[in-house]
């Protein structure tokens, strides 16, 4: 009887320290996010941060409109919520802390984040944006930047509003980036960030467009100058980007309305010359094609500042850059509107 009764009273000391430590923090290597979402009862959504990668990408459970999320992390890290309408929001965690979410899963834009200042901040800056004109965003995204850079909020901020614009708007990505490079001079993350969006910014609208010299697939030789006195559309693709089919179609059919007065060059971010080679025989036959075989480490993506396919840069008969990463009827209108 005495075993049973210390076996029970083992039990029982094992089930409160397990209570006890649930209710306590997350050790402090490890951040711990906890959701309670209304009108919803199951679904998942994803997690990564683009300047940590010990954090990798992962995915959130949530069962019975809660979830709880857990992960090690060596420094205070913004994370990116991804939803499954591609949607997404930014929270800053910290080792040994816990963020909290709560709020309408049909309305996720504007849960309540708590767990430190800077998600108090984030808060809300996304529920004051909410009713706010659309024109106001960027206004107000580059002084809640100003008035926080030394912060991570201020980075979430800019990543949300100004870095994940397929064309940068240089008006104020510029200023800013020097605005958070002084507030975080160690951040090398402000850094990579900068390094990344530089090279967009060249090659934005209203710039000119940047010196090159390519070779076709048929060793045929194309340089910028060569190419100034007839507008100029170049196209991204790849075989293996489900949409650049459709891309190299629509290219192909401007290219039937338009030549002479309009060039189309075709450039492929394939590792595979061969694949390239096949996409564009059956697409746009009648495209020149530009494929070195090396993907993103091609000096094309850099001269160009290709991050995202499919994509367009037009350029005009001057030489300047019209307009980029148009597609659909937006191209078509844009390249009517050259002649």
């Amino acid at each position: 009887m005495r075993n049973v009764f210390g076996t029970i009273r083992q039990l029982a000391a094992a089930i409160i320290g397990t209570i006890g430590l649930a209710a306590c923090g997350p050790d402090k290597d490890t951040m711990r996010f906890e959701g309670k979402l209304q009108n919803i009862r199951q679904a998942e959504f994803y997690i990564y941060s683009e300047d940590n990668p010990a954090i990798g990408f992962d995915t959130i459970h949530i069962s019975g409109g809660q979830f709880t999320y857990e992960k090690k992390l060596d420094r205070p890290t913004v994370l990116t919520l991804l939803y499954p309408n591609f949607s997404k929001t930014y929270i800053v965690a910290e080792p040994g802390r816990t963020i909290k979410m709560k709020g309408d899963a049909a309305k996720i834009g504007e849960a309540e984040i708590t767990g430190n200042e800077d998600n108090k901040r984030l808060t809300e800056f996304r529920q004051r944006m909410f009713s706010q004109p659309a024109a106001n965003m960027k206004p107000a995204a580059a002084q809640f930047v100003r008035d926080n850079a030394a912060t991570l909020s201020a980075t979430a901020i800019f990543l949300q509003v100004f870095a994940e614009l397929r064309q940068p708007d240089t008006r104020y990505t510029d200023e800013l980036l020097q605005v958070l490079k002084k507030a975080q001079p160690k951040a090398q993350f402000i850094k990579d960030l900068e390094q990344r969006l530089l090279p967009l910014s060249k090659t934005s609208e209203g710039k000119s467009m940047p010196a090159f010299n390519i070779t076709t697939t048929t060793g045929a030789t194309l340089t910028a100058s060569a190419c100034q006195g007839t507008p100029l559309l170049l196209v991204f693709w790849a075989s293996w980007n489900y949409d650049s089919y459709s891309l190299l179609r629509q290219a192909a059919s401007l290219q039937k309305r338009f030549a002479p007065k309009l060039q189309v060059v075709a450039l492929s971010f394939d590792t595979d010359k061969s694949a390239a080679a096949r996409q564009i025989k059956d697409a746009a036959p009648d495209l020149t094609l530009v494929c070195d075989g090396k993907g993103f480490n091609s000096p094309h993506a850099e001269s160009f500042a290709v991050n995202n396919i499919p994509g367009t840069m037009l350029i005009d008969a001057k030489g300047k850059i019209i307009a980029r990463d148009l597609l659909g009827k937006q191209l078509d209108d844009r390249v009517q509107a050259l002649f």
